[in-house]
């Protein structure tokens, strides 16, 4: 995802985020647009997309590595720490 926050400023600092990208043809609809910093899951923000009309919550979070190093990273999905799941990045650093 990227960040709308002024430029130098790290995403952990972001308000907001917004993604345009996934071209695939059922979970593009679903995940792109812009998210509202929601609250702090794992010591890292998680951020609530804004979707008016929309049925399905979606939500930005990190996940550390109490599950295995394989389980941590960012994560896009309908619930923090939901066993249904858009897309992961292993990242565990940003």
């Amino acid at each position: 995802p990227a960040a709308a926050a002024p430029a130098g400023a790290e995403v952990g600092q972001a308000r907001t985020l917004k993604i345009s990208g996934c071209k695939h043809d059922v979970v593009g609809p679903i995940i792109r647009g812009e998210y509202q910093l929601s609250q702090m899951n794992h010591g890292k923000p998680a951020y609530k997309k804004v979707a008016e009309g929309q049925s399905v919550e979606v939500m930005i979070y990190f996940w550390d590595e109490r599950d295995g190093a394989a389980n941590s990273g960012w994560w896009i999905g309908p619930a923090i720490g939901g066993n249904m799941v858009w897309g992961h990045h292993p990242n565990r650093t940003s």
